[in-house]
């Protein structure tokens, strides 16, 4: 086989060509399934909201969102403020037109900033931002004042019920304050774990809706924009696979040409005693349906040889550097089940493709012999001898063919085993890492409560944690 490689050298530039559109075609593969997720994540659960961090945000609501943070300066630094004061005429238009709440109260814009700063910004603002989108809640935010006016007094009590929760909040200690923010990032950690970027999303929206932004306009852009992106590398993906099958055409075309050519030249050259150790079937074979095969081969060489170890080695590092390495183990045993099948293959198959190429090279000398030599056969009458010799050198091709394909069609089936396989396993594992978690509260009464991970025992946690004045909130995972 690799001495046959050698006569590529004529069409070493389509070979390279080849091989570069095969790494294109490989990332374009592998990279729709991103896209595909996008529109499914992003574009519709998450209305388009790529981001926590807004892309606008009302100053007010900024002031709170700084309360449960030390980060202060380095939020403010990717945001610059914009007052009515400051705006005129047209510009002033085209802000109100955007964002309606500038009317009311002036907003903080965010900078121009890429993708690695707005991951760096999301990662400080998503849980204070949780924060206040949890103690801006009504019925939470009138629990919470419950809790805390608990034991005041009527008169007092009245004017902390109309009072805002975040301005009660403002007014606590310094130290009291600092224990409330350690708590809720206690809580959010174990309560949301990674599913609190998804959920802070549904504060940037509530944000964006109080501004007057229409965040319909921002999912419908979103969606069109990451279609338009997947259109245009499905495109990429496509042209390439009809470039690739056009020059590996060519490729194997030429190929087929210089060995047969060089065959001719050779049978050219052959002494009497040569041309007795061949017969002509066998150098019809070699010459017509041996090269044929080889040219077949060369066309799907790339296709699929050459191809298969590119998108395996490509997807297995791009699951390496987006997703979790935790469970990298299972692509790599998956990895290592299609080697091992593969192998075992070609080992039971190989020696039978070499031997079917004998046999066809047996029949067509059976078939000649018996057509050549037709009149000398009926003159003998040895027609049904001559029959069973075609028959039984039929019956071993046919036999040949049938394991050969048999062998082969058990690696799709074996393949598409090991993958539903690997599926199941990685939501087995996914399972068992993120099954649902049981916290003991310690309440001010001294009674433990048990709270699922799903339950709203967060909340109560926070208002034991202003209710109990000697006794702080304790929570233990089982």
């Amino acid at each position: 086989m690799f001495k046959i490689l050698k006569y590529l050298k004529k069409t070493w530039v389509s070979v390279l060509i080849i091989i570069l559109l095969l790494c294109v075609q490989a990332w374009a593969d592998l990279t729709l399934p991103d896209y595909t997720s996008k529109i499914v994540n992003t574009g519709i659960q998450a209305g388009g909201i790529e981001y926590v961090a807004p892309e606008v945000i009302r100053k007010s609501q900024m002031d709170n969102l700084l309360l449960f943070t030390e980060d202060d300066e380095e939020i403010l630094s990717n945001y610059t403020l914009i007052s009515k004061s400051n705006l005129q005429g047209e510009e002033y238009e085209k802000i109100k037109e955007e964002y309606p709440e500038i009317e009311n109260q002036d907003l903080y814009e965010l900078n121009k900033l890429n993708s690695s700063q707005k991951e760096r910004l999301d990662e400080i603002i998503t849980k204070p931002f949780m924060a206040i989108y949890f103690i801006e809640n009504e019925q939470t935010s009138n629990k919470i004042k419950e809790e805390i006016t608990k034991n005041v007094p009527e008169q007092q009590k009245n004017i902390i019920q109309q009072m805002p929760l975040t301005d009660i909040i403002k007014s606590l200690p310094e130290e009291q304050l600092s224990g409330l923010k350690d708590e809720i990032n206690k809580q959010l950690d174990q309560n949301m774990g990674t599913v609190l970027d998804q959920a802070a999303v549904q504060a940037t929206k509530a944000e964006y809706i109080a501004i007057g932004v229409n965040t319909d306009d921002i999912q419908n852009g979103y969606i069109l924009t990451v279609g338009f992106q997947m259109i245009g590398i499905a495109l990429i993906s496509m042209t390439s696979a009809v470039i690739i099958m056009l020059l590996s055409s060519r490729v194997a075309a030429n190929l087929g040409k210089t060995l047969r050519d060089k065959v001719f030249k050779k049978v050219l050259t052959f002494t009497r005693k040569e041309f007795n150790e061949f017969s002509t079937a066998s150098l019809i074979t070699r010459s017509t349906n041996d090269i044929q095969q080889i040219q077949m081969l060369l066309t799907m060489l790339f296709r699929v040889v050459v191809y298969a170890p590119i998108i395996g080695i490509g997807g297995f590092l791009r699951v390496l550097a987006h997703s979790n390495n935790s469970m990298a183990w299972i692509i790599g045993l998956a990895i290592a089940c299609v080697i091992i099948i593969v192998l075992v293959l070609f080992i039971v198959a190989m020696p039978k493709f070499k031997k079917l190429q004998d046999l066809i090279d047996k029949l067509n000398l059976v078939s000649r012999e018996i057509l050549t030599g037709l009149p000398v056969i009926r003159a003998f009458n040895t027609e049904k001898r001559e029959e069973e010799r075609f028959d039984s050198a039929n019956k071993d091709l046919m036999k040949a063919n049938i394991f050969v394909n048999r062998a082969m069609s058990i690696m799709m089936p074996a393949l598409m085993f090991i993958m539903n396989g690997i599926m199941l396993l990685i939501i087995w594992v996914g399972r068992t890492q993120s099954r649902p978690r049981y916290y003991a509260s310690w309440r001010y009464d001294g009674i433990y409560t048990i709270y699922n991970a799903n339950s709203n025992f967060f909340l109560n946690d926070i208002y034991n944690f202003y209710n109990a004045s000697s006794c702080f909130c304790i929570c233990k995972t089982y």
